[in-house]
């Protein structure tokens, strides 16, 4: 239902592509890093408040971000794991790809959605010493059935960038499905960058492009 739901429903102009994948890191900055509690997966997997869930999650995040026990390396791991704790990257990546996931086979499917994880991990592992002491200002956030969004606030000196977090009711767990980030979708942002490669080329040579790209980040995209 949340598929049917979403999928087609943006229209990204491709022009803001650059400045989401700027910001792709913050995804990160507000819910990538696991606190020092060891029972973190537990905790995630039973507040059953979104609200909460991302106001904790905030409040570890913040914590081990300004942590000066903790090097890059620590940090990234910690990161994997709340990555596979709170995103849903299985409806992500069938957001993403659009409707070319129809068209693709069980083994596509599954090397496509593997990928895509580890391309929005890579993006945001990557920029995660670009963490500068921002704060983070919670907004009343609103639930529907079994959707919900939080609003929130990245505050640093100069500027403030809006931060929606979206999630969903997968079984009994919230879970986010997407990120926007100033107005812009962290989901279609990569939709757009797909259906323009699948534009010029075959699902095939996306997954081989998304391979090359995990090589080697700063090749130029194709297609």
């Amino acid at each position: 239902m949340l598929l049917r739901t979403l999928v087609g429903r943006y229209n990204l102009s491709l022009g803001q592509k650059e400045h989401c994948m700027t910001c792709v890191w913050l995804l990160v900055s507000v819910l990538g890093v696991v606190s020092s509690e060891p029972n973190w997966v537990q905790i995630a997997s039973g507040e059953k408040d979104p609200q909460r869930l991302v106001k904790r999650t905030l409040d570890m995040v913040l914590g081990t971000l300004q942590s000066k026990q903790m090097d890059i390396a620590a940090k990234q791991a910690r990161i994997v794991e709340v990555v596979t704790t709170v995103l849903d990257v299985d409806v992500m990546a069938r957001l993403a790809i659009g409707r070319y996931w129809s068209a693709m086979t069980r083994q596509q499917q599954q090397r496509f959605t593997t990928l895509f994880y580890e391309l929005l991990k890579d993006s945001y592992v990557r920029k995660l010493a670009d963490y500068n002491d921002q704060k983070v200002v919670m907004r009343p956030g609103t639930v529907v059935e079994r959707r919900a969004q939080i609003p929130t606030d990245l505050v640093s000196k100069d500027k403030t960038i809006p931060i929606v977090y979206k999630l969903h009711l997968s079984g009994d767990r919230w879970k986010i499905y997407d990120v926007e980030i100033d107005g812009v979708s962290l989901v279609m942002t990569y939709r757009a960058q797909f259906q323009d490669i699948l534009a010029k080329a075959t699902i095939d040579e996306l997954l081989t492009q998304l391979e090359e790209r995990l090589k080697d980040p700063n090749q130029p995209q194709k297609g």
